[in-house]
């Protein structure tokens, strides 16, 4: 049985180990003003290792508006930074319309006490149209979601 396009999980990547970055020291000093937000490029975003200007320096990569590529995709590079550390093996990455419908549904893998996730989702032009989307990262408690983090994008 094949799966309707809007509830296809197309792809997602994790980078460097779901990007469980060694950010202690970075993160105790610079993490509570991206708590909740997601960084979102259509290039690989630089995380900067050193805590001076962290935020300056993640914030100036982030855009709102994702262009698609040459191929026909939306290659969405993102860093996501969680309300809270998790306390389960993996999150949900969707990215839902306007009317909050699920366009595209992705499951990773993750460890529990991580508060970040850098990685990619890259969405077929046939399974999502331009506009506006949101897109989460969240897990499930008693078959509800629970939003980590989530952003506003517009698909061009």
């Amino acid at each position: 049985m094949k799966r309707p396009k809007h509830k296809r999980i197309l792809m997602i990547a994790a980078s460097a180990a779901c990007f469980l970055f060694a950010l202690s020291s970075i993160a105790a000093a610079n993490f509570s003003a991206l708590r909740g937000k997601i960084i979102t490029s259509n290039t690989e975003i630089d995380v900067p290792e050193t805590e001076k200007d962290f935020v300056k320096k993640l914030t100036r990569q982030d855009r709102a508006q994702l262009r698609q590529n040459s191929d026909g995709f939306w290659v969405i590079h993102f860093v996501a930074f969680f309300n809270k550390p998790l306390h389960n093996s993996h999150v949900g990455i969707v990215l839902l319309d306007t009317q909050g419908n699920p366009v595209t549904v992705a499951s990773i893998a993750v460890n529990s006490g991580q508060s970040t996730l850098a990685s990619e989702l890259v969405i077929e032009a046939g399974s999502a149209s331009p506009g506006r989307h949101v897109l989460q990262v969240y897990y499930a408690k008693n078959n509800r979601p629970v939003v980590l983090a989530k952003k506003p994008i517009v698909l061009k």
